[in-house]
C-alpha cells in the first residue's frame, strides 16, 4: 500500500458565512473509502461587534476552546476609518468579549468619522496567527457642550467654550450677541470661543447664544442652538 505525502494542504470554504461558526476535521481515506485517521477538530472565529451603550463597542466572538491548544493569546486589532489596524487589546484564549471603550478618543487631537472595524488575530506559541472575519460598527456624532466658560478660572478646561464633538463632518460653530451679531466662528471642531474679541478685549459677562452646524456619516445636515454664560 503506497501513502500520498500532503504538505501544507490548503482548502478554502468559499460557500461559509462568517456569521455562522463551523467544526472541521481532515480525514485520512484509503482506496477503500474506509476512514482510518482523522485530524484534530479545528473551527472558525465568528467576530461580532455591536453599539453599547454610551461610547462603547461591544465585541463577541465564540469560544476558541475547540482550535488546538497551543494558542498562546488573541490580539484585538482596531480600524479606524479606514486606517491601519492596530492592535488594541491582548487577552488569553478563554476570553469571548471584550469592550472597547470610546471617550478616550474623543474629541482628541484628531477627528473622526465615526467607522470602526475590528478583527481577532490568534498567535501560537511557535508564532503562527490565523484571523477572524472582520466586523464594523458606525458611531453616531457624539457633542458635549458645556453651558458656561470662565477666562479667570483656576481650572483651564473652564477658560473656554469648546464643545467636545466628534464622528461628524462640516463642523461649524457660531456665537452670536443678544443683538443677533456674530462675535465668533470657527469651522475648527477643537477651537473654542475664550470670552474675547478681536482685539483680546472680553466682552462683558452676559448670556450667549451658539449654533453648532455638523454632517453626519450620512451627510446629514444638523443644527443645534442654545445658550452659553460668560463669567468672570
Amino acid at each position: 500500500m503506497s501513502f500520498l505525502s500532503v504538505e501544507n494542504f490548503l482548502y478554502v470554504d468559499t460557500t461559509a458565512d462568517v456569521s455562522v461558526h463551523y467544526n472541521y476535521v481532515l480525514a485520512a481515506v484509503n482506496s477503500c473509502a474506509t476512514v482510518f485517521g482523522l485530524s484534530n477538530t479545528a473551527g472558525n472565529i465568528v467576530f461580532v461587534a455591536e453599539k453599547g451603550d454610551g461610547n462603547i463597542n461591544n465585541l463577541e466572538w465564540n469560544n476558541i476552546s475547540i482550535l488546538p491548544q497551543d494558542i498562546d493569546n488573541l490580539d484585538i486589532m482596531r480600524s479606524i476609518d479606514g486606517e491601519e489596524y492596530l492592535t488594541i487589546y491582548s487577552c488569553n484564549a478563554q476570553n469571548t468579549n471584550y469592550s472597547d471603550v470610546l471617550s478616550n478618543i474623543i474629541a482628541n487631537r484628531e477627528k473622526h468619522l465615526g467607522s470602526f472595524c475590528y478583527q481577532l488575530c490568534l498567535i501560537s506559541m511557535h508564532g503562527d496567527t490565523a484571523f477572524s472575519n472582520i466586523a464594523c460598527v458606525s458611531r453616531e456624532p457624539v457633542i458635549y457642550i458645556p453651558n458656561a466658560l470662565n477666562p479667570n478660572s483656576s481650572n483651564s478646561e473652564n477658560w473656554t467654550f469648546r464643545p467636545k464633538a466628534d464622528f461628524l463632518d462640516d463642523y461649524k460653530l457660531t456665537i452670536y450677541d443678544k443683538r443677533g451679531a456674530i462675535i465668533f466662528s470657527s469651522q475648527d471642531i477643537f477651537d473654542g470661543w475664550d470670552g474675547r474679541n478681536g482685539a483680546g478685549k472680553l466682552y462683558p459677562p452676559d448670556t450667549y447664544v451658539y449654533l453648532i452646524v455638523y454632517r453626519d456619516s450620512m451627510g446629514k445636515k444638523h443644527k443645534l442652538s442654545g445658550f452659553v454664560n460668560l463669567v468672570y
